[in-house]
Order: structure tokens, then C-alpha cells, then sequence
């Protein structure tokens, strides 16, 4: 579980409408409770900038597997064109489609090929493709948050890191939120 206080870094949410997300909303029962969640078009194209802009794709197989179980739920449902032209007005068509290709390249996501030509940018660099899957295979399966924490050379500062992340103080999340 990954909680966040808004979806993407307000800098990555060029055009982003609030209005626009919550009347696409679509209704879900999660834990016998009804709710709205966001419609798979933009929770897969929310999901794909997650990985590129939050995670930059350190450490993010579990996020495309994600990405790749959206997919494959909401096969049939999913409207390539609208949801490309969404995150191309957010700034995020680049993410989406680096976020897919990464997905059906390393997990076998099955995107149809009728959304490729759709998806893909004007100009892509796939180079991008070759740095993006180094980062994602060099760092699995180690959370860069344990990285971080077990570098510390002492026993006791190794503790008090794993402590300070586990229970943050309030007074640093009143500063960050």
C-alpha cells in the first residue's frame, strides 16, 4: 500500500483536472464500502506517470505489474485513443507510452497492436527504452528506502534510520504536507 497525499508532484500535473478526473470517477466496492476510484483510462495513464515521475523507474517492477494487471482487467474497456490524448494535454504521453513498453517487454503485457501507432510519440528516443530497463532490473527487489537505511555503517544508526522511516515525526510530515 502506497499512500498519497496528491497523485502526481504538482510540477508533473500540467492541465491536470481535478473536475475532469472526478466526473470519469466510476464507482467500486472496496472493504463492503462503495467508493469512487478513477476510471481505468486515467488510472492507467496515472499509474504510468507514477512510475516514471515518482519512481523513475528505480525499483518499479511491482509498479508495472500493476500497470500490466490494469491492462489485462480492463482489456476490453480501455479507449487508447481518449487516454493518450489525456495524457498527451497532461504532459505525460512520453511516460505512458515508455510505462507500457517497459510493461509488455519485461512482464509480457499484451497492449493491443492497434493502440501502438496511437500511443507512440512523434519523436522517441529508444534509448530511453534500453535506460529504463536497466533501472528497473538493476535495483529489483530492493526497496531504495532499505538501501538507504542499511548503508549506514553502525548497527544502532541502522536502527534509528529503519526507526525514522517506520514511524515519521510529526513535525516532519506537518513541514512536508
Amino acid at each position: 500500500l502506497e499512500i498519497h497525499w496528491t497523485l502526481l508532484n504538482p510540477r508533473f500535473q500540467n492541465g491536470l483536472s481535478w473536475q475532469e478526473l472526478w466526473g470519469r470517477s466510476v464507482m467500486e466496492r472496496v472493504g463492503g464500502v462503495e467508493v469512487h476510484v478513477l476510471s481505468a483510462d486515467d488510472l492507467l495513464v496515472y499509474l504510468c506517470a507514477h512510475v516514471a515521475y515518482q519512481h523513475i523507474y528505480i525499483d518499479s517492477l511491482r509498479s508495472l505489474y500493476d500497470i500490466k494487471l490494469l491492462v489485462q482487467k480492463h482489456a476490453a474497456g480501455l479507449d487508447w485513443g481518449a487516454l493518450t490524448s489525456r495524457a498527451r494535454t497532461w504532459g505525460l504521453g512520453n511516460s505512458v507510452y515508455l510505462s507500457l513498453r517497459l510493461t509488455e517487454e519485461l512482464l509480457g503485457c499484451k497492449v493491443p497492436e492497434s493502440a501502438w501507432p496511437v500511443l507512440r510519440p512523434v519523436e522517441f528516443n529508444e534509448d530511453l527504452l534500453e535506460t529504463a530497463k536497466r533501472r528497473v532490473l538493476e535495483h529489483s527487489g530492493r526497496s531504495p528506502v532499505v538501501s538507504a537505511v542499511w548503508s549506514r555503517r553502525s548497527g544502532l544508526r541502522r536502527l534509528r534510520g529503519l526507526w525514522g522511516r517506520i514511524l515519521v515525526p510529526r513535525s516532519v510530515l506537518a513541514g512536508r504536507y
